[in-house]
């Protein structure tokens, strides 16, 4: 072979081993591009999923909307945390019975995640205290962390009895027991006011205040929803005091009669204790109201009263909510911090 040939063969080698130098390097720039690719994909779905769920915890009541009311919620529930006013979610107002329900069913987060790897912690703004605390912080070896936080408002206090969606019991004939109302929702499943129907074994029907409840907690009646509700009257009784002797013949009148008289007996005449405030949202204190039960002789269960005038297709929701003592029912700001990671 002439030089030129060798020079030629030469050349061609030396082309060859660059061209399979530069194409490792592109394949290999490629891998690392794809592998960063990958990383900023599953980071991005990540930080979607973490959002997604920290919004829907702020701004849904969940689904079911109340989910927090029974004791064992269905497997699929989601669990929102948003408080509801006249039908309608309020964001960013978070409701303690929503909380205490995830609380003691810390599962439902999955739900919104979608992982096991999760960490949620609501804290009181001004001081870092927590109120709940779901899971554990990421562990240091977790390859990627996302994190939502969100600045919200707890409607402070302990939902311990309930009246909710109350409709008038005769809407087809509103002249008739303009007063009556009853509980189409169920939880509690009773009937209120005068039109009440329950029995005194039925715990659901009351609720239990002593002495030393009232020195703990400051009681408030807090009024969530209110359509159509022109006045109303409410009080409390010993959880047996009217039923004994008045329920068994569902008589209206004696119903009525054995309330009233009950309540002219703890409150004197007349003993229905009159709203002052109507308005959504409103807080009535009514720790003396529920002592003067327990300074007659009654509780420590109870039974709540209303009576309502309003047109027949109003709707009035009202609970029964405790505070620490000194506490106040102002609302509460908290921070909410959810993490998850792979």
């Amino acid at each position: 072979m002439d030089d030129k040939g060798m020079t030629f063969t030469t050349d061609v080698l030396l082309a060859l081993i660059i061209v399979t130098i530069v194409f490792g390097m592109i394949t290999d720039q490629m891998e690392i591009f794809s592998y960063k690719m990958e990383d900023f994909v599953g980071r991005q779905s990540l930080e979607r999923t973490v959002t997604d769920a920290a919004d829907y915890l702020v701004k849904s009541p969940g689904e079911p909307q109340h989910w927090e009311r029974g004791n064992s919620p269905p497997a699929n529930t989601l669990p929102g945390l948003a408080v509801i006013d006249r039908g309608c979610p309020v964001p960013n107002f978070l409701l303690h019975k929503k909380i205490g329900g995830l609380k003691y069913n810390p599962q439902l987060l999955k739900n919104l995640v979608h992982t096991d790897n999760y960490y949620l912690v609501i804290v009181r703004a001004n001081d870092s205290t927590p109120i709940i605390e779901i899971g554990n912080p990421p562990p240091s070896n977790a390859t990627e962390v996302a994190v939502a936080n969100r600045s919200c408002m707890l409607v402070p206090g302990e939902v311990i009895f309930s009246m909710v969606d109350l409709m008038h019991i005769n809407p087809a004939h509103p002249g008739q027991n303009a007063f009556l109302w009853y509980s189409k929702a169920g939880n509690p499943p009773i009937y209120v006011g005068p039109g009440n129907v329950t029995t005194s074994s039925n715990p659901n029907s009351s609720f239990y205040v002593n002495y030393t409840d009232l020195e703990l907690y400051d009681y408030y009646l807090r009024i969530d929803a209110n359509t159509g509700v022109r006045s109303a009257d409410y009080g409390f009784t010993d959880g047996d005091a009217v039923v004994n002797d008045t329920y068994g013949d569902f008589d209206d009148k004696k119903r009525r009669d054995a309330i009233n008289d009950e309540l002219d007996r703890i409150y004197g005449q007349p003993g229905w204790l009159k709203f002052r405030d109507l308005s959504v949202g409103a807080f009535i204190p009514v720790d003396d109201d529920i002592k003067k039960v327990l300074d007659k002789g009654g509780g420590p269960d109870m039974k709540l009263w209303l009576q309502v005038e309003s047109d027949p297709k109003a709707d009035f929701d009202i609970t029964l909510v405790r505070v620490l003592h000194g506490q106040g029912y102002n609302k509460i700001p908290v921070k909410l911090v959810l993490y998850i990671w792979e």
